[in-house]
């Protein structure tokens, strides 16, 4: 099974700046790479991954362990937590020297997040 067939919603390319709070309050730029209704991809310098990770977890195979993710929607700097999309990583993975990259699946998002989402969705979807 592809990574397309297993997608629940497809995913368009957006470049917004993001935040990440860990399971221990550390908070951490991300850029959110691609979004769908159901999940991300973000993507960070290899030593900010090394911080999102948990301490029990390999680099190589990092997944199934839930952040916070804050999404600058406006494409300014992400700073409301009321906004915060609780997620499980879903994939990890270096994808050069310093780029390292996260798939995300989000769980419930609340009304506001959901009406954020939908609308940054529609305006990318329309190539804006």
């Amino acid at each position: 099974m592809t990574t397309s067939e297993r997608r629940i919603t497809p995913r368009l390319r957006v470049r917004l700046p993001g935040r990440v709070v860990t399971g221990d309050g550390q908070d951490h730029r991300v850029e959110v790479i691609d979004l769908s209704a159901s999940g991300a991809q973000i993507g960070c310098p290899y030593l900010t991954a090394g911080h999102i990770i948990p301490r029990d977890r390999s680099m190589v195979d990092a997944v199934g362990f839930a952040l916070s993710l804050v999404i600058g929607f406006d494409g300014r700097s992400p700073a409301d937590d009321d906004d915060a999309i609780e997620a499980v990583v879903a994939y990890s993975r270096r994808v050069a020297q310093d780029d390292y990259r996260f798939g995300l699946r989000f769980g419930s998002l609340s009304e506001r997040v959901t009406e954020r989402l939908v609308a940054c969705l529609d305006k990318a979807a329309a190539g804006d």
